[in-house]
């Protein structure tokens, strides 16, 4: 007889739940994409129906040749960056034991969960405000592998774990040297899920809205930028509907020869735990996971003290100032007839907004995920359509956004659910996943169990349901409330121009000149990774995610 937890995975739920759980994807998903790509179809010729010639305009003309150059540039050097520094981490991580390796680890994955605003401000903080295209270029390179590195070291790592050292230790035997026999043998087995890892961190960087927005300029521009700008400054929505589904069809071409390779080129399985790391005991090996913790730990912290020391540093040396500013009302000294920094109540008010927002966001990615769990009961189909809007861009969800929930239909415009709502429908995703893969690991067999046994369904929730998820329940709600609060790509097409989000406040302040409007977006920036930080160890306290 099949274990229960292997029963249950097999059956699928109730025709009803099934129903509500794919009219909410739909809803979130389908009809904002679906809105994206009708819109092409009937506004690209000029709203006389859709044409190849017309189509042919936006994708060949001169500036989306450079916007494609840029994206494309930015995108292989930001991967490179991250493999170049990740993968000898993870390395590092995966294959030896050392002091404190467990709180690195989790340190390491920190800024992956910030706000890219605030990362790109931490590296401007380092920096000082950016010059010409070409240091602006390189500062993006570095924002993005701040942001990545630790998501390619773990993934490193993750997939060494399945390695066992005696497949090195067998061709060391058989007369390879120590780097070559581990470059061919275990290099190779891991060699499909770092591809797959540099894959994730490519359509990252492609897709990077925050980190551009800040740092970038009219000149260093990629296509996320251009859809934002042609549906939000130029009203053009039909240009940016093309892009949007041209970057779309791109990343799905990506993503399929990736898992094409990964499953021609995949390493056999291998016993789990059989690559357990151990203590460094040469010479080279200590010294190689030294190198790798000191880059490591200057590659994740420096950044973020940085923006703490950039928000108490000023002109004038050592100042509390600049924290002072958000109080608004304040003007740049020395500037006549100058406009306030911020007005009075104004970051307050986008503080209050932000929480507010991102605690319904919390609450409405929990509930779809939810649904998808109580309907799936072995539809794997409905965890992966669940979980496929993680590959969709924020600015091409928040154009879908605009165009399905701005029109005569249901219009949200304007309206106070509308941030809270493309928020969660960014961070469910990720909450459907975290769920699932625990009701898999943990809760399925213990359910089943309690129902052989007789237990009702609601004492099964309360009994069983509940406490077997409750540590992945609260680092999931703390990962989703993060990712909410810091929310910037789909969120800049839908909040109002007169109540921004913290994240849109400081990319507005950025985006000034002069060094009031700098340090009041470092102090923002400050106080936004402060916040943030202090959610996910709460999360991460209280919960857990194995």
């Amino acid at each position: 007889m099949s274990p229960p937890g292997r029963a249950a995975a097999r059956r699928v739920g109730p025709p009803f739940g099934v129903a509500a759980a794919v009219s909410v994807l739909g809803f979130l998903y389908g009809w904002p994409l679906l809105s994206i790509a009708v819109r092409t179809l009937e506004g690209v010729a000029g709203g006389s129906g859709w044409t190849a010639a017309g189509a042919w305009r936006v994708l060949s003309a001169e500036r989306t040749g450079h916007l494609v150059i840029v994206t494309v540039a930015e995108t292989v050097a930001s991967t490179a960056a991250v493999l170049l520094v990740g993968v000898p981490l993870g390395w590092a991580i995966g294959r030896f034991r050392f002091p404190g390796r467990r709180l690195f680890g989790a340190l390491l994955v920190t800024p992956f969960v910030l706000p890219s605003v605030t990362v790109a401000g931490a590296v401007l903080a380092i920096s000082g405000p950016p010059g010409g295209d070409p240091e602006r270029f390189v500062l993006i390179i570095a924002a993005h592998a701040v942001f990545n590195i630790g998501f390619m070291a773990r993934a490193t790592a993750a997939a060494l774990a399945g390695v066992p050292r005696s497949v090195e230790e067998a061709a060391r035997m058989a007369g390879r040297r120590g780097a070559v026999a581990a470059l061919d043998t275990t290099g190779r087995a891991i060699a499909p899920s770092i591809a797959a890892a540099a894959g994730v961190v490519a359509a990252l960087s492609a897709l990077s809205f925050g980190v551009i927005a800040v740092i970038g300029s009219e000149g260093i521009r990629t296509v996320e930028m251009e859809i934002w700008a042609r549906a939000v400054q130029q009203l053009d929505l039909a240009g940016a509907a093309t892009l949007a589904l041209a970057q779309g069809a791109l990343l799905a071409v990506l993503f399929a020869a990736l898992g094409r390779w990964g499953a021609a080129h995949g390493a056999p399985a291998l016993a789990a735990g059989s690559g357990d790391p151990r203590p460094a005991r040469t010479g080279v090996e200590r010294a190689a996971v030294t190198v790798a913790v000191c880059v490591g730990a200057f590659v994740v912290a420096v950044p973020l003290l940085a923006t703490v020391f950039g928000a108490l540093r000023g002109p004038g040396g050592w100042t509390l100032q600049r924290f002072g500013s958000l109080a608004g009302g304040t003007t740049p000294s020395g500037v006549v007839g100058a406009r306030p920094v911020l007005a009075r109540g104004e970051a307050l008010t986008a503080f209050g907004d932000s929480l507010a927002g991102a605690g319904v966001a919390t609450l409405l990615a929990f509930a779809a995920a939810a649904l998808v769990l109580a309907a799936r009961r072995g539809a794997g189909w409905l965890e992966r359509l669940a979980v496929a809007p993680m590959a969709v861009s924020g600015a091409t969800l928040g154009l879908g956004f605009l165009l399905a929930f701005g029109s005569s239909a249901l219009d949200l415009r304007g309206s106070w659910i509308a941030v809270p709502l493309v928020q969660g429908a960014v961070a469910a995703p990720v909450v459907t996943h975290l769920l699932s893969a625990a009701w898999r690991n943990r809760a399925a067999l213990l359910y089943e169990h309690a129902a052989t046994l007789g237990a009702g369904p609601w004492r099964r929730f309360a009994s069983v349901l509940v406490p077997s998820l409750r540590p992945v329940l609260f680092a999931a709600g703390s990962i989703a409330f993060a990712i909410a609060l810091g929310e910037f790509g789909a969120t800049s097409f839908v909040a109002r121009s007169d109540r921004p989000t913290v994240p849109l406040l400081i990319a507005r302040l950025f985006g000034r000149v002069g060094s009031a409007n700098y340090g009041a977006a470092m102090a923002l920036s400050a106080v936004l990774v402060s916040v943030t930080a202090a959610v996910v160890w709460v999360g991460d306290r209280r919960g857990s995610i194995r």
